[in-house]
């Protein structure tokens, strides 16, 4: 199947970050990098993806991949059968964290539209964010994307009593809103100024994506949760086995 994206300038930028190395798949004896390792016939990016463009198909996709990966395993005309219209933003090396090579996809992106960024190792339906008026969605300088959980594998946001977010913390279970892997920004400027202040004050070595969010409450932005209808992570070689036999799949072709 053959994606055409529309051309409307209203909608936002959808960023797909591909540029990690799929350690634990590799450790598990799967030699394909982690997008193209296939479910039902298709490789992992293309049930992200689809988990947007299903319901959003105006907008423009940006995929963040590696070098390594175009020339040995030909990711880019992979992508390109799929989303023939969509941009492939090339980074030479694995960088330390999502933050990093989320920053490269927005490189060539030149407008005040919305970004959303989306993990490639997951598919979701979310009817709340689909269904979002464009007022709505004003009200908010970022969201996340979030299904219920209580394992600490996962990230999490804390919210008020108004739903707007206070705190995000890695791994540790705060809240009962896990972030399945999908965060919106408002525009480009937004996202870049919180990242750079972010990978300023970081202690860790590795920059997540949900850290970010953190930044902007210190600085006065207002951030919001959409919760999933449904969220199925194949991340991990265990998620994979589990995901095998889910229904939802065909809601996507």
């Amino acid at each position: 199947m053959i994606i055409l994206l529309g051309e409307n300038d209203e909608n936002f930028h959808l960023v797909m970050p591909m540029g990690g190395k799929g350690q634990r798949f590799f450790n598990d004896g799967y030699v394909a990098p982690k997008p193209l390792i296939e479910i039902h016939d298709r490789p992992f990016f293309y049930w992200s993806t689809m988990s947007i463009l299903k319901y959003n198909p105006d907008c423009d996709v940006t995929f963040v991949v590696l070098k390594e990966h175009i020339e040995k395993f030909d990711i880019k005309n992979r992508i390109l059968s799929y989303f023939p219209q969509a941009r492939v933003e090339v980074i030479p090396e694995v960088l330390a964290g999502a933050v990093l090579t989320c920053m490269a996809g927005v490189e060539n992106i030149n407008d005040d539209r919305p970004i959303l960024f989306n993990d490639c190792d997951h598919m979701f339906c979310c009817s709340e964010f689909n269904s979002m008026d464009e007022k709505s969605a004003a009200k908010y300088d970022g969201l996340l994307f979030t299904f219920k959980s209580d394992l600490p594998q996962f990230s999490y946001a804390l919210c008020d009593e108004n739903g707007v977010v206070i705190r995000t913390q890695e791994k540790v279970v705060i809240s009962d809103n896990a972030i399945c892997g999908a965060y919106y920004f408002r525009n480009k400027d937004i996202f870049l100024e919180n990242a750079k202040r972010y990978l300023s004050e970081c202690e860790y070595s590795e920059y997540f994506m949900s850290g970010v969010y953190n930044s902007m409450i210190k600085n006065k932005l207002i951030s919001g949760v959409v919760g999933t209808d449904y969220h199925i992570s194949f991340g991990t070689p265990a998620e994979y086995q589990d995901a095998v036999d889910r229904l939802e799949f065909g809601e996507l072709l």
